[in-house]
């Protein structure tokens, strides 16, 4: 019988090396392959943005030149005119309100804005608390809309015995649209009524 005997060490076997120069070489050539690629690719991509953000920009510049105000614009124009009226109505009212006391200031100001409608703006108002005397000034479509709105003053609760003995109207025909300025100032009504 034979027997084979097997001398070999498998730790004097030469060992293989995954990392070899070579291999090292071809990834760097192939990363820097990849680099290279990708930052052409986005350069071309920013051009393209850029170009078509120019066209952009000549087409807004182009329309923005031959804008013709539409009635929608004129609308929004006077609804911010209004708004800017009522604002600095309230910002002169809110300061002559300092010297009165804030409920009554408040109770004012509530009334002056339960009686508003949209066929009435308000330009300046002068209110004082002893005497108790409110003075406006302001604007209405049609004269015949401030019977109507002279009620409903009357009406509220902070102008109970109060009544608007002096009226100036008279018409304005600049501007855009045709109205009416009013100046009103109330005075205490004999017996409290």
């Amino acid at each position: 019988m034979a027997q084979q005997l097997n001398l070999f060490d498998a730790s004097l076997r030469p060992r293989r090396s995954l990392l070899t120069p070579l291999r090292l070489g071809a990834a760097a050539l192939l990363l820097l392959a990849l680099i290279v690629a990708a930052g052409q690719w986005l350069r071309q991509d920013a051009a393209r943005w850029r170009a078509q953000a120019a066209a952009d920009q000549a087409r807004l510049q182009q329309l923005a030149a031959s804008a013709v105000p539409a009635p929608a614009a004129a609308a929004d124009l006077d609804t911010l005119r209004r708004e800017l009226s009522e604002a600095r109505f309230l910002a002169q009212a809110l300061q002559q309100a300092e010297d009165a006391p804030r409920e009554q200031a408040a109770a004012v100001l509530a009334g002056l804005s339960a009686a508003a409608g949209a066929e009435v703006w308000i330009h300046s108002a002068q209110w004082r608390a002893s005497p108790r005397q409110l003075s406006l000034e302001g604007g209405l479509l049609r004269a015949e809309q401030l019977p109507a709105y002279l009620r409903r003053l009357e009406g509220q609760p902070a102008f109970a015995g109060q009544g608007f003995a002096q009226l100036q109207l008279e018409p304005v025909a600049q501007g855009v649209m045709p109205h009416h300025r009013f100046a009103l100032r109330s005075q205490a009504r004999e017996g409290g009524r």
